[in-house]
């Protein structure tokens, strides 16, 4: 993940996804322009094409309008999960908590603290269901793991 430092004002990590792969949002001209930055260093990078800001914090003007009617529905899960806001297990607290979810509109994706944590409690099968392998990719850069896509 590149250092924050490094990010010019505006910008923001969406997603740490594995060392050396993330994803960075914010307005179209700065991004464009941090490209032209990156590949001047030869760095790899290319622009992704998306209808609008996901996780960030300008994608979601009112946390609070957002976390309020949330508390109707949450409840504590049946099966254990990873979360991507801490890249660690949930806790029964953050499950049920608007805020947590809040928090997870906006907070840097967590992938790969979430595949590296799964890594050290000695999970080495990932299994993705969907139309594409993208997570597994992900996964396998991340360390390398034994995947099904």
């Amino acid at each position: 993940m590149p250092s924050r430092r490094f990010l010019p004002l505006g910008l923001q990590i969406a997603s740490d996804n594995a060392p050396n792969l993330c994803v960075v949002s914010g307005p179209e001209p700065i991004i464009r322009k941090f490209q032209v930055q990156l590949e001047s260093k030869d760095i790899v990078c290319h622009l992704l094409h998306t209808s609008h800001a996901f996780t960030r914090r300008w994608s979601i003007p009112s946390l609070s309008r957002f976390a309020r009617p949330l508390q109707r529905f949450l409840s504590t899960p049946a099966a254990a999960f990873i979360s991507t806001v801490t890249g660690l297990p949930i806790t029964a607290v953050e499950t049920t908590d608007p805020a947590y979810w809040a928090r997870h509109a906006r907070s840097t994706v967590q992938f790969g603290n979430a595949i590296r944590h799964l890594k050290d409690q000695g999970f080495d099968l990932f299994l993705e269901c969907g139309p594409r392998s993208t997570m597994c990719t992900l996964a396998a850069n991340s360390s390398r793991q034994k995947l099904l896509a």
